[in-house]
């Protein structure tokens, strides 16, 4: 039976690029698996991940941070209906991994793995931990990050260095 990994994450390019290369990796070493992105409507995975040849699927998220009190609740609001949604889309693609690469659009369905029950890991490319991925880190199994420093953002025991999946070209 193939292996069901959803890679979760987006907004930015800098989110989507490593999570195609991290799927090209992930096909490399097992062409039966069967991957799924789960990201966000108006994000850059909207354009790049199908363009790519991989089923995306849209949850609400947008950031809670560095807003108004009443943007904030918003937020919030939005993050609990994408945590939803992103629960009854992994459990009908029989998600048995997901690997959040970063970004706001990463946290729904981190999150509704967690509760779920569902193996997650994160992949972190910066020495500074953006704000999805520090917040993920306490509930993540792993973080793997590229740079030594990044480590100490995340639990004891949790980061792992193991570099920076990169699409061949």
């Amino acid at each position: 039976m193939a292996l069901v990994v959803v890679l979760a994450g987006g907004g930015s390019a800098g989110h989507v690029v490593p999570a195609l290369a991290l799927a090209e990796a992930i096909l490399k070493a097992d062409p039966e698996t069967r991957l799924h992105f789960i990201g966000t409507r108006g994000g850059q995975e909207e354009r790049l991940v199908p363009r790519a040849g991989y089923p995306l699927e849209a949850v609400p998220s947008r950031p809670v941070l560095g807003r108004s009190p009443l943007a904030k609740l918003g937020a919030l609001v939005t993050l609990a209906r994408g945590v939803w949604v992103a629960r009854r889309l992994l459990h009908e693609m029989a998600a048995q991994l997901v690997i959040g690469t970063g970004g706001y659009a990463s946290v729904p369905a981190v999150l509704a793995a967690v509760t779920h029950g569902i193996p997650t890991a994160l992949i972190e490319p910066n020495a500074r931990p953006g704000r999805a991925n520090r917040l993920l880190g306490r509930f993540a199994r792993r973080v793997c990050v590229q740079f030594e420093d990044a480590r100490s953002y995340f639990p004891e025991g949790r980061a792992l260095r193991l570099g920076f999946p990169v699409r061949e070209i």
